[in-house]
């Protein structure tokens, strides 16, 4: 079984300590001011669906991607500096992932909406590298489902033999659209209670019971 992670808020507590970096980032580059931070309007909420979708008729739009990203990961470098705390573990996660990488039975990959270097920076702040992993980012693809279906083809697993672990709607949504089950992690309380058939924990701290949920997930495939 090929166990696949998000690092936002799945692995890494980042959701909040990331938007302003991120904003101050397009802004600084583009000029573009964005007024909040509601991913789901944007066709691909990642970090390069959402600049992709910036940018789309700027001619400069590679070289302005790269820029962001870059200094993103220096806003990110420096929030961290004064605050220490910010991007810190999801309870429980290195230790579950740990325990996996130790058991023959469970390969794991990352698969996220991050852009690359942002992706290594997260799980550097929580102890994880991620040239360790089989991994794919928003730096591949702005659609997360074709961020799914390429981390799964280089780890040389079908789709059915894939579980995702995700926090967010659209870590639901691109499940559901590829066809893969979802183990929800995360405080949204409120969202998984409208899929009252996905598995959802509030992090890793009871490893046993995720572990049960991993074990006997139905596969759709």
């Amino acid at each position: 079984m090929l166990a696949i992670f998000d690092i936002d808020g799945t692995l890494c507590d980042s959701s909040e300590d990331e938007v302003k970096p991120f904003v101050q980032s397009i802004f600084e580059v583009t000029g573009i001011q964005l007024e909040d931070a509601d991913w789901t309007r944007f066709k691909h909420p990642t970090s390069s669906g959402v600049v992709d979708e910036l940018l789309k008729n700027d001619p400069e739009r590679e070289y302005k991607t790269l820029a962001i990203e870059n200094r993103f990961v220096q806003l990110m470098e420096d929030f961290l500096e004064d605050i220490p705390e910010s991007f810190s573990p999801v309870q429980g996660a290195p230790r579950f992932i740990d325990y996996l990488l130790k058991n023959t039975a469970y390969e794991v990959a990352i698969a996220t909406g991050c852009f690359k270097s942002e992706a290594a920076f997260k799980l550097d702040c929580i102890g994880m590298d991620i040239e360790k992993f089989t991994y794919a980012t928003s730096s591949d693809f702005s659609s997360r489902e074709k961020v799914l279906r390429l981390v799964a083809k280089r780890a040389g697993h079908p789709l059915s033999s894939v579980v995702y672990f995700g926090d967010a709607s659209w870590d639901i949504q691109a499940s559901q659209n590829i066809g893969i089950p979802l183990i929800g992690i995360g405080s949204n309380e409120e969202l998984f209670a409208e899929h009252e058939r996905i598995p959802h924990f509030p992090d890793f701290s009871e490893p046993e019971r995720v572990l049960k949920a991993l074990e006997t997930t139905p596969f759709y495939q």
